[in-house]
């Protein structure tokens, strides 16, 4: 199958790649083409493995895991729509039209970063190579009429949510959560061995990591007050918070850490993210014992302790309410 079809849309096939080499006649099929370069189809071009999930309706699932063998440029054409990408390492350098897109995160999830692209009209995609360069990223696609199905084009939308929507070419930079990067792991997880049901999950996931992307959209109006110095305080304490050695400290010991009153810390965090501290760190710990319940077999009471609850009854209610599902049901599907 030509990876080609991996940067499209509506393509109703999945595409797993296991660890290998991936040679330069997998590409090249349809527009896909490399920029000035004569390659044998048998010449080696990729290392890695590459996943992608893409139902034919619009909503497409992306995941790489690659080191670029060689200096090169790839083109092919795109349909429009709205792409993610959440960049866990690595580098990418790649250009949507005129618009260029360079994200780099080092070699550390902590320096997960993140973009989002619009796209209104079909644009030229073109990627640069350069030998040694490792990527590892969770890519979504969003065609227009998908997210016109899901009414982010009705009146009731957030305008600033449709203001990017509507325009050809809108980029937005954006720091992934703890919750996102959570989220992006649990998609290279479930993409490097779906199970029959793997679709399911692998779809709901990436449509909590939209809802967290284009959310960060409507954060902006409340940042309009804050100094970029208190942006970069509120993102530090934000992963800290996700940290287990947030877990066991007050209101009042968090303030002291960020090195700020407890009153303006509250007021600074609500105004950059729209919620408490309180219920942020709540979520967060309640995501990480999904993910722990999911992925590494906890029972329910360990589970519970991780998420900071003495009860584990208490523990379920709560995730009850925030996932739809009870923990022993989330459990069982290991």
């Amino acid at each position: 199958m030509a990876l080609n079809q991996t940067m499209g849309a509506g393509i109703a096939r999945d595409l797993l790649l296991p660890p290998g080499t991936m040679r330069a006649g997998e590409f090249c099929a349809g527009d896909y083409h490399f920029v000035g370069a004569r390659m044998a189809s048998d010449e080696p071009v990729l290392a890695g493995s590459m996943f992608r999930l893409g139902g034919g309706h619009g909503l497409d699932v992306h995941c790489t895991q690659v080191c670029d063998l060689r200096d090169l440029r790839s083109r092919v054409s795109l349909a429009p729509g709205l792409r993610i990408t959440v960049l866990l390492a690595g580098n990418v350098d790649v250009s949507f039209g005129a618009q260029r897109v360079d994200l780099s995160a080092g070699q550390r999830q902590a320096a997960a970063c993140g973009m989002m692209v619009g796209t209104t009209r079909q644009e030229t995609f073109e990627r640069r190579w350069q030998r040694g360069k490792l990527e590892r990223k969770v890519s979504l696609f969003m065609s227009s009429e998908w997210l016109q199905q899901q009414g982010l084009a009705d009146a009731g939308t957030d305008p600033r949510v449709r203001s990017f929507l509507d325009r050809n070419l809108a980029t937005q930079p954006w720091r992934p959560s703890p919750r996102a990067v959570a989220l992006a792991e649990q998609l290279m997880q479930l993409t490097a061995g779906p199970a029959p049901l793997g679709r399911l999950l692998i779809n709901s996931r990436a449509v909590e990591l939209a809802h967290e992307a284009l959310g960060s959209l409507t954060a902006q109006a409340g940042n309009a007050g804050l100094r970029p110095c208190q942006h970069e305080r509120l993102a530090r304490l934000r992963d800290f918070l996700a940290s287990d050695a947030a877990l066991e400290l007050s209101l009042d010991g968090i303030a002291r850490w960020a090195g700020l009153s407890a009153s303006a810390l509250q007021r600074h965090f609500r105004a950059a993210y729209g919620t408490s501290i309180i219920e942020f760190r709540r979520d967060a710990r309640l995501h990480k014992a999904r993910i722990d319940l999911e992925q590494r077999g906890l029972s329910v009471a360990q589970a519970a302790h991780v998420a900071g609850y003495n009860s584990a009854a208490n523990f379920a209610t709560a995730f009850k309410r925030r996932f739809g599902l009870s923990p022993k049901m989330v459990r069982a599907r290991i």
